[in-house]
């Protein structure tokens, strides 16, 4: 049966990665089957290695089938809906277009990973470590091209499981995907080689114990009263009802209002935040630092009012009684130049 299964796979090599792309894609948001996560590269690990007739052509463009797909799955989801200010169409474009790049960049630095190991790959169970890592130099490299772009790493699909969340304090988020990972490759190596069975339920047992005591000594340390350790509450406003932030100043009394960010500024306030941020611009246009001083009548018809008459909206809406810091993002125009800055 195992030759059977063997044979279909090296005749129809890329049912294995594409195998991975949809389990990996399901685990994911909209799908949200995060469990899956644990089993997702299990197939593609399968690919790399059980047997040696599949040419290194293959397995990079198998790796390239499942990086692209995926890659392109998440950008559509986060870049492709991304809004901005109207006035930023040729802008916005081009970011849900970036997509179209990122998803074959992605996908050519999976299959050259996957040469990699395949090189330094030992046939022994070293191998399991050796994938493992692979997988978050993947995230890595990724997070490094992309300037933070992450593009859906694994460590996302443990969301659900606070063990695994508390232990990103100590491991870092790629140490996170590194334990998924390797759950990952142990799902595998204990399907492929039965001889490795019993080391890899040993391997398993040793590696639940050391995250367990990292995890337990994580919490003693953060329910301690260590001096060094201190916390801070953060509140963050974000509105995607526009039609009630939006409401410009009234050139009578200079005044502005925005009923649906007041709103949610006093319901914030309530919990005495340390700090309270409200990450974008709540109107629609640009602050003059000095209105007479405008001369492009570009700016001049996108002006939304002057700096110091929404200084004085956010100090009616603090009223200088609480301690929260109001964090906020404006664009000032002085002269006949833009600012973006954050005002706190």
């Amino acid at each position: 049966m195992k030759t059977k299964f063997n044979l279909f796979f090296e005749r129809h090599w890329l049912f294995l990665p594409l195998f991975s792309a949809l389990l990996l894609t399901l685990s994911f948001y909209p799908f949200d089957f995060w469990f899956l996560g644990f089993v997702a590269l299990a197939p593609l690990f399968y690919f790399l290695n059980f047997s040696e007739k599949i040419p290194l052509a293959k397995i990079f463009w198998g790796g390239f089938m499942i990086g692209t797909i995926f890659s392109l799955f998440i950008s559509l989801f986060t870049l492709f809906r991304f809004h901005w200010l109207p006035e930023t169409y040729l802008f916005v474009w081009l970011v849900r277009l970036s997509p179209l790049l990122i998803a074959p960049i992605s996908g050519a630095i999976v299959g050259l990973m996957l040469l990699g190991y395949k090189k330094l790959a030992l046939n022994k169970l070293i191998d399991i470590f050796i994938l493992a890592s692979f997988s978050v130099l993947i995230e890595i490299i990724h997070y490094k091209i992309f300037l933070g772009f992450d593009n859906g790493l694994l460590a996302y699909t443990a969301h659900r499981l606070p063990f695994l969340m508390g232990l990103s304090a100590v491991i870092g988020v790629f140490g996170v995907s590194f334990v998924i990972s390797l759950i990952n490759t142990l799902v595998t190596f204990f399907i492929w080689r039965p001889d490795y069975r019993k080391k890899i339920l040993f391997f398993g047992l040793v590696s639940l114990i050391i995250l367990v005591l990292i995890n337990l000594t994580n919490q003693y340390y953060l329910n301690s009263d260590n001096p060094g350790y201190f916390s801070k509450k953060i509140a963050i406003i974000q509105n995607s009802d526009r039609k009630n932030i939006f409401g410009f100043f009234s050139s009578k009394n200079s005044h502005f209002y925005f009923p649906g960010t007041e709103r949610l500024i006093a319901e914030a306030l309530v919990l005495e935040p340390d700090f309270l941020i409200y990450p974008f611009s709540p109107f629609n246009g640009y602050l003059a630092a000095d209105k007479g001083e405008i001369k492009d009548d570009g700016f001049k018809k996108t002006v939304a009012g002057e700096a110091r008459d929404f200084g004085d909206w956010v100090a009616r809406q603090t009223d200088f009684k609480s301690q929260s810091v109001f964090v906020n993002w404006v664009n000032v125009i002085r002269g006949d130049k833009l600012y973006p800055e954050i005002v706190f």
